[in-house]
């Protein structure tokens, strides 16, 4: 798995190198221990919403919801090149943190490549009218 460097996460607005490392952590963890074991205080609004879950949701759903408290950002969205959304068994292509600007710099997982990278949405996404 390619993770972005702590040099990179910093490059986020906001993120200093506490928080950078945290997110590595985050993005790194594998196992459903692992993320039970994180710093479970700087994580509030998933531990709220995973009970509020019917269904358990992912690991990496769980995973992206963690950024997204580390980032202060806005919630987790997605994006993908499919007109079909019925055929999402595997969920969606891209998800992402969402800061409120199309091109704001934030973690961006590819769920196909199971990587992260720190880029803007927007630019994904004008990648893929090409």
């Amino acid at each position: 798995m390619r993770l972005p460097s702590i040099g990179t996460l910093m490059r986020i607005p906001g993120v200093d190198k506490a928080t950078a490392k945290l997110c590595r952590e985050v993005m790194a963890t594998r196992d459903d221990r692992g993320l039970r074991e994180l710093h479970l205080a700087l994580f509030k609004d998933t531990i709220r919403w995973v009970n509020s879950c019917y269904n358990p949701p992912s690991k990496s759903e769980i995973r992206m919801s963690m950024l997204n408290d580390l980032l202060g950002g806005h919630g987790v969205e997605c994006i993908d090149q499919q007109d079909d959304w019925s055929s999402y068994e595997d969920g969606p292509r891209w998800e992402y943190v969402s800061m409120g600007d199309t091109y704001a710099l934030t973690i961006v997982r590819d769920n196909e490549r199971d990587t992260y990278r720190v880029c803007s949405w927007g630019d994904i996404a004008e990648k893929m009218e090409d």
